[in-house]
Parts: structure tokens; C-alpha cells; sequence
């Protein structure tokens, strides 16, 4: 009988250890089938999200090359009107009354300015909706907020000049010229005082203006360059 009684129990304990050992075998299957999964799905998550920050890269690369191409025609514009205020300033200077029409037409011009001001921007849209988080390379970010200042410091110079040819210039256009026909009825005041420190004003808002179009258009090629070299590396992977 004690025999039986240490075989029975033996049998129940092995059919014990043999459940333990199925149950712990069946617990580490679902373990490691749950590790997969978890592991596909982050795979999964990982290649959205570069294909994603793809996608925004190329949005931000396209508008960079618009806005630099827009800029370049700003910058351009700039110039060639401080290129006419320096003319000016020197018909004034030498009092030289065989330019008066000349000097009249450059006047004309001084209701003009530069007008980049950029309206939209994909990297502020990233930033204000949280998307920016997909983009990895935080030198890009750096960078894209760096132009994203520039562009609001070109929007408020802009409006100073704005401003200036609103408050500043209208009057005196509409006393001194007919504009059509174009005609000089004040020639005196064309080649007064007063005209000439309002070229030299306009002249110098153009200057400033124009040094920030410059930066501008630097920093624009940085991120165009850091931008085209992260699209090649993810292309690559």
C-alpha cells in the first residue's frame, strides 16, 4: 500500500509539473507572439512616420525654392530702386535742372517698395498643429524657425515703409507732380530740401530692408541644403 500511496503521488506530481511546464510554455508563446506584434506595429508606426517626415520635407523644400525665387526678384527690385533714390539724391545735389524730368519720374517712384512679405508657411502649420515632433533633424527645426523670423522682421519693415509712403510721401507727390500726364508743376520743390531727405529716408528703409532679404536668402539656402541631404539619407534607408 505505500508503494502504491508513493507511486500515486509521484504520477500526480509529474502530471503537475508536466502542466506547469505546459502552462509556462504556453504563457511564453503568447509573450513572445505579443512581443512580435508589438514589434511589427512599432516597425509600422516607425516607417508611417518616416514616410510622413518625407512628405513634409518635400512640402517645406517646395515652398523654400518658391519663396527664394520670390525673394531673389524682391531683392532685385530693392536695388534697382536705391540704384534711382542714389540718382536722384545726385540730381538734387548738383542742382542739375536739364534732369527735372528725369528727377520727376524717379519721384513718381518713390511710392514704391519692395514687398516680399511671405503669407503662408508649411514649418508654422508643422509647429501649430504639433506635426514638427516627425521631423528628427532638430538643426533643420533650428534652422526653419531662424527663416520664420526673418520673415516677420521683413514684414515689419515692409510695413514701416508702407507706412512712410503713406504718411510721408503721398502729399508731397500730389503738390509737386501731375502724375498723368506726368508733369513737374513745382520745380523748386523738387530740387528742395525736403524732397531730398525723403529720398535719403526711403533710400535708407531700402538699404536695411534689402541687408534682411540678403540673410534671409542665406539662411533659405542653408535649410534648402539641409533639407535636400536629409531627403537623400532617408531615400537611402
Amino acid at each position: 500500500m505505500l508503494l502504491r500511496s508513493k507511486q500515486k503521488r509521484a504520477l500526480i506530481e509529474a502530471d503537475i509539473m508536466k502542466y506547469w511546464i505546459y502552462a509556462i510554455g504556453e504563457v511564453c508563446l503568447v509573450a513572445i507572439g505579443l512581443l512580435i506584434a508589438l514589434q511589427v506595429d512599432n516597425w509600422s508606426n516607425e516607417q508611417d512616420n518616416r514616410a510622413l517626415e518625407q512628405q513634409y520635407y518635400e512640402s517645406m523644400l517646395a515652398q523654400l525654392v518658391k519663396d527664394k525665387d520670390a525673394l531673389v526678384t524682391t531683392i532685385e527690385q530693392a536695388q534697382y530702386l536705391s540704384d534711382r533714390f542714389d540718382l536722384a539724391i545726385s540730381i538734387i545735389d548738383k542742382n542739375d535742372r536739364e534732369q527735372s524730368a528725369l528727377l520727376g519720374a524717379i519721384t513718381i517712384e518713390l511710392k514704391d517698395y519692395a514687398d516680399f512679405r511671405q503669407k503662408s508657411s508649411i514649418f508654422q502649420t508643422l509647429v501649430n498643429s504639433g506635426e514638427i515632433k516627425h521631423i528628427r533633424n532638430k538643426n533643420i527645426v533650428s534652422t526653419l524657425q531662424e527663416v520664420e523670423s526673418m520673415y516677420s522682421y521683413i514684414e515689419r519693415l515692409e510695413g514701416v515703409h508702407e507706412q512712410a509712403v503713406m504718411t510721408l510721401i503721398a502729399d508731397q507727390l500730389i503738390e509737386i507732380i501731375q502724375i498723368q500726364p506726368l508733369e513737374v508743376k513745382q520745380p523748386e520743390a523738387l530740387y528742395g530740401y525736403v524732397l531730398k531727405n525723403t529720398f535719403m529716408l526711403i533710400r535708407g528703409l531700402n538699404v536695411e530692408t534689402g541687408s534682411v532679404y540678403q540673410q534671409t536668402a542665406q539662411d533659405i539656402d542653408s535649410a534648402i541644403t539641409m533639407i535636400e541631404q536629409e531627403l537623400e539619407i532617408n531615400n537611402q534607408e
